[in-house]
């Protein structure tokens, strides 16, 4: 330990510090020395102090900064922080061991020792001066930041009592010697050779390895990366209405795209025609999957008996539809009653008739409703030349029936002169010629043919087939079937010819059968 006469602050008092051994500073880089310098600027001249509080490189104002008054080194300081000029340049430069700068102590350094070489800095020449490094005169120490170290030049410094310490703009006369302090450099950061990785871009890797002289060398380039970034996502068009979106997996990998899929053009109300047959043609602009799609307003339903092709199958009134519509077709007809032969000889002539009900929105007018025939084979039908208007027209209505009532046709029909039975289908038509579809516009007729003088076991004799939609046994209009006796006498041949002569008679009467017969 030696002793030594030092002027604190640049004074003329004289005082007697002890010097320790010499020791290493810690390893310092210029800009932590810059670092620590700007955590004291706005604290107060301290004369014979050194000490502040710091948040990282700024000042920490919770301890109080202080405040001097005076003319130092006659002058009066309150507070517990602040330094002077030495104190301060000491405490940044963490001469001669590691120390916090709010660690109060001077040290035993003052402004003059800083203007000849030492065990902890070198004198430099102004010219080369770096942030970081001193000047001093005799009676003041400073640290240099930038500028021209013999013009105006930027330096944080404990200024004066009515200063405190900051950082400013100044010169410096010529009798200012530079300094700077020994073991600079950049602590060491790693272990030479290790590496490190770390995540880059759109999921990517980037890598770094420790140099030889513990610090790290720059990040290498950022590769493996994904073709987008987590969380983002994107839409596009789609056929011609619709869009999709796709999102960013957390692996910036895209997720596959959504549905195509987008609102009606013109909200549905854009018309079209589907192609289909029926109600079902009319259709409405739809977006579908993303395209332009026209789709049918109304859906095939089960077949009405209503001028309308309900199951959009291309046919009216197909499959002879029992339930009505509303409003009904202008011709319709439901068959109620009929009176039909069951057995005829070859070449026999009879007499049909046929009850139908209009079932239509229009009356029927008298001989503009025709009943035909379906089948136009004369040899093997029931075709009867004399009594038909045409070969396919077996009756003409006789009398006009209003919607709701009941109009009879009577007819004629010739049995075939071979054959073992015969069939025919009579259908009513409209005042066009067109066949009613619906409900039940037709009496099919079928008949067992025998050999004239057969024998009534054998099916000699003809039979009569009564009925219809309201046929009622007891009142004549069910099945009857009349045979003679298997064995005759001149008496039974009698009654016979009474009873069929009573039979004609009640034919004859239902051939002029009118609706109001049945009430």
């Amino acid at each position: 330990m030696k002793k030594g006469r030092v002027v604190l602050g640049g004074a003329s008092a004289l005082v007697l510090l002890a010097v320790s051994a010499v020791a290493a500073p810690p390893l310092m880089s210029r800009d932590d020395i810059i670092c620590r310098a700007k955590s004291g600027v706005g604290f107060s001249y301290y004369w014979g102090g050194a000490c502040w509080c710091a948040s990282g490189c700024s000042p920490n104002f919770s301890c109080p900064a202080g405040s001097c008054s005076g003319n130092c080194p006659n002058c009066t300081h309150y507070g517990q922080y602040g330094a002077d000029c030495s104190g301060y340049v000491t405490k940044i430069w963490q001469i001669p061991n590691p120390i916090s700068v709010s660690t109060c102590g001077h040290g035993p350094y003052v402004a003059s020792m800083y203007t000849k070489t030492s065990s902890y800095w070198t004198v430099i020449s102004r010219n080369s001066l770096q942030p970081g490094d001193s000047m001093a005169s005799s009676a003041h120490v400073l640290l240099y930041e930038q500028g021209d170290p013999w013009g105006s030049l930027v330096a944080y410094e404990a200024r004066g009592c009515s200063s405190g310490i900051v950082r400013n703009w100044r010169t410096c006369s010529g009798d200012y010697v530079a300094a700077r302090r020994i073991n600079l450099g950049t602590p060491c950061a790693c272990t030479p050779g290790a590496k490190e990785n770390r995540g880059c871009g759109q999921c990517g890797t980037q890598s770094r390895t420790c140099g030889s002289n513990c610090q790290w060398e720059g990040w290498g380039a950022c590769t493996g990366q994904g073709p987008c970034a987590a969380g983002t996502s994107e839409k596009r068009n789609c056929c011609d209405c619709g869009t999709q979106s796709r999102s960013c997996t957390s692996s910036c990998q895209w997720a596959e795209w959504s549905a195509c899929d987008g609102p009606d053009p013109e909200g549905g109300t854009l018309s079209c025609d589907t192609g289909e047959p029926g109600p079902c043609a009319e259709g409405r602009i739809r977006c579908v999957q993303g395209c332009k799609t026209c789709r049918r307003v109304v859906d095939p339903t089960p077949e009405l008996c209503d001028e309308v092709d309900n199951d959009c199958n291309g046919q009216v009134d197909d499959g002879h539809p029992t339930e009505l519509g509303d409003p009904p077709p202008a011709f319709a007809a439901t068959l109620v009653d009929h009176s039909i032969p069951v057995v005829m000889h070859h070449g026999e002539q009879a007499t049909v008739w046929a009850a139908f009900r209009n079932d239509g929105s229009k009356r029927w007018n008298k001989n503009e409703i025709w009943l035909g025939a379906t089948t136009v084979d004369a040899e093997a039908a029931l075709y009867d030349p004399e009594s038909w208007a045409a070969y396919d027209i077996a009756a003409l209505l006789d009398t006009d029936v209003e919607p709701g009532q009941v109009g009879v046709l009577t007819w004629s029909i010739r049995a075939p002169e071979k054959g073992q039975s015969s069939q025919q289908t009579f259908r009513l038509m409209d005042p066009s010629g067109s066949w009613l579809r619906c409900p039940s516009p037709e009496l099919q007729v079928t008949v067992r043919l025998s050999a004239f003088g057969r024998r009534a076991e054998d099916g000699g004799l003809a039979d009569t087939q009564q009925g219809g939609e309201n046929a009622d046994p007891s009142s004549g209009c069910a099945c009857h079937h009349v045979r003679a006796p298997a064995s005759w006498s001149w008496a039974g041949w009698l009654l016979f010819a009474l009873y069929l002569g009573a039979w004609a008679s009640r034919f004859s009467d239902r051939s002029s059968w009118r609706p109001e017969d049945r009430r």
